[in-house]
């Protein structure tokens, strides 16, 4: 409080469940884009802003990140399918070249987000 958080009370089934998607599905996400990204894309990464957040979280110590997602098994394995769906629904828009099906998914994470 002294600097300025503001602290919230939650369950610790609401903590597991928003630590899965705000902490630990970025994780997963960085580990998996860095499994093939190889020259001459590795090149653009300290200009790149995207890739630059996201190699410092690809950074993460395994050891560490391994014991988080275990620790939270059921509410990351929850996320990720969530996520499947959602990257499951951009594609068949993107392969069916429906453009106003990807206006309205990206206005959506544009609403989520603000």
């Amino acid at each position: 409080r002294s600097l300025g958080a503001i602290p919230k009370v939650i369950s610790a089934g609401k903590h597991d469940a928003f630590v899965a998607r705000a902490s630990h599905l970025p994780h997963v996400l960085a580990f998996t884009l860095f499994q093939d990204l190889k020259k001459p894309f590795s090149s653009a990464i300290p200009t790149n802003p995207s890739l630059r957040s996201l190699k410092r979280l690809a950074n993460s110590h395994s050891e560490i990140w391994a014991d988080i997602f275990l620790s939270n098994q059921k509410e990351v394995l929850k996320a990720s399918r969530e996520f499947q769906k959602k990257l499951a629904r951009f594609q068949k828009a993107l392969q069916t070249k429906n453009k106003s099906a990807l206006v309205r998914f990206i206005d959506h994470a544009n609403k989520r987000s603000s």
